[in-house]
């Protein structure tokens, strides 16, 4: 495919999404297509001008930082703070530049080198990444430095385009699939360290034609928050990717979303954001590999991965109902991860701060002084909780 030198415009995406609209023939794909949760909590996700895409380069983890740091990652390697440091410089040259203000987010940052951490954990062998969501985009990104061949989706317009500039900021080759009229299913087999980026109407289709060739999904804080047709869009279509590649495949998530979320549209009773995501998730046998207080490894029942769990469910008289797949590849695989870091020396919290400070001017953006001078509640209720995976691992 051809890589695009620049990244889209917003008057590019503009008329290509107004073409699509005209030219869908449903409306429930439109529904599917619409980021609910976003437009029914008045968050904006459209932008007219280029300095206003400063805004999503924060994705939405703004005041996570420390617990980021220190819950799930239990601190950065030598390793990693350099990938942090090249990171954090790229983001704030690229918003010096473009829109004309340093500012970026350290708890994003710090959960971009964490998703990394374990999706390296998870596909060692390296491969080619979904990520559907993909927020400010630094994790396709840093997905793309260290190897991966990337595909990433988005239904929202100012999200889509911050990831447009920063998959450039980084020095990716991008097929920008938003101004090109070929269709997904031409794409192919995506290459180590590039970037596929695809915008909904691309993605999203009556009865999807395209396969590429996947080893894993990366969907994280969207899960619960889809509308309903696009989680059962999604989880169809990713179970079909994981049961055709004939190797183990997963679905990784950091965070599910805001588990009361009332971004159901079309869901059977209104039922909240996990409770729906979990009856989806069974209902397309979709099986939890692995679940803790940081995150969400799902494969399905018929995956390679999953052989363990399918000889279990199959033996004469079995009465076990449940869909935690506890001997699989990926258990093994995060376990083996985490033990060869075991031994690496930490980089302390406050050293990050300093140092991103020194790159930045000051540690806080705009959002996190603006929720610090809002009430806890308000904060809390903003705030995609990290979920804590009990009930994940006794289902």
């Amino acid at each position: 495919m051809n890589s695009t030198s620049q990244p889209l415009s917003i008057e590019a995406y503009d008329a290509a999404q107004l073409e699509a609209q005209a030219s869908c023939r449903s409306n429930h794909l439109l529904q599917a297509a619409m980021p609910v949760t976003f437009t029914g909590a008045s968050y904006p996700i459209c932008v007219r001008q280029e300095r206003e895409l400063v805004r999503f380069l924060c994705g939405m983890n703004n005041g996570r930082a420390r617990l980021y740091y220190e819950q799930a990652l239990g601190g950065f390697t030598r390793a990693e703070f350099d990938v942090f440091l090249d990171a954090a410089k790229r983001c704030l040259d690229m918003a010096e530049q473009r829109f004309g203000c340093r500012q970026a987010s350290l708890g994003t940052i710090i959960g971009a080198v964490f998703h990394l951490r374990c999706l390296r954990a998870l596909f060692p062998q390296g491969g080619a990444i979904l990520e559907a969501g993909p927020g400010s985009g630094l994790t396709s990104a840093l997905l793309a430095r260290a190897g991966y061949g990337v595909l990433a989706v988005d239904i929202t317009q100012g999200f889509y385009l911050a990831q447009s500039r920063l998959f450039h900021a980084f020095g990716l080759e991008v097929d920008e699939l938003a101004a090109d009229q070929r269709p997904l299913a031409d794409i192919g087999a995506i290459a180590p360290g590039r970037v596929v980026h695809a915008p909904w109407w691309k993605y999203m289709l009556p009865q999807p034609d395209f396969a590429p060739a996947i080893d894993g999904v990366v969907a994280n804080g969207v899960l619960c928050e889809m509308a309903h047709g696009a989680l059962v869009y999604n989880l169809q279509l990713w179970r079909r990717l994981f049961d055709a590649a004939g190797r183990p495949c997963a679905l990784f998530a950091h965070c599910l979303g805001a588990p009361d979320s009332v971004g159901s549209v079309g869901s059977v009773g209104g039922e909240g954001g996990y409770a729906r995501l979990e009856a989806t998730r069974k209902r397309l046998s979709f099986v939890i590999a692995h679940g803790d207080a940081n995150i969400m490894v799902y494969t399905t029942r018929r995956n390679a991965a999953c052989d363990a769990y399918r000889q279990r469910m199959a033996q004469p008289g079995n009465t076990d109902t449940r869909t935690f797949a506890s001997d699989n590849l990926f258990q093994a695989r995060l376990a083996q991860g985490a033990a060869a870091l075991a031994g690496e020396p930490r980089v302390g919290f406050e050293d990050v701060v300093r140092a991103y400070t020194e790159l930045c001017g000051e540690a806080d953006n705009d959002d996190e002084r603006f929720l610090g001078f809002l009430n806890t509640g308000m904060q809390t209720a903003w705030s995609h909780l990290l979920w804590r995976g009990e009930e994940g691992a006794q289902a």
